[in-house]
C-alpha cells in the first residue's frame, strides 16, 4: 500500500491562505487493498477526527507565526 498525505497552503491575499489537505492511497495488490479497505472501515473515522480536532492548533500556530510585511 503507498498513501501520500499533502498539506497545501495557498496565500489568497497578504492576509488569507486557503490551508487543504489531500490523502491518496494506492493498493500495491489485491491483498493490500483488502487489508486497507478493513483498516480504514475500523480506523478511518478515527483517523478523520483526529485530523479535524488538529486543524484548529494549526490555525493559531500560523497565526501566532504570521507577521505583516511593513
Amino acid at each position: 500500500m503507498k498513501i501520500a498525505w499533502t498539506l497545501e497552503a495557498e496565500p489568497l491575499s497578504p492576509t488569507v491562505t486557503r490551508f487543504a489537505t489531500e490523502t491518496r492511497a494506492a493498493a500495491t495488490s489485491p491483498e493490500a487493498r483488502r487489508q486497507f479497505l478493513r483498516y480504514w472501515r475500523k480506523f478511518g473515522i478515527g483517523i478523520v477526527l483526529i485530523r479535524l480536532a488538529l486543524l484548529p492548533a494549526l490555525r493559531r500556530e500560523a497565526e501566532r507565526r504570521w507577521r505583516p510585511s511593513a
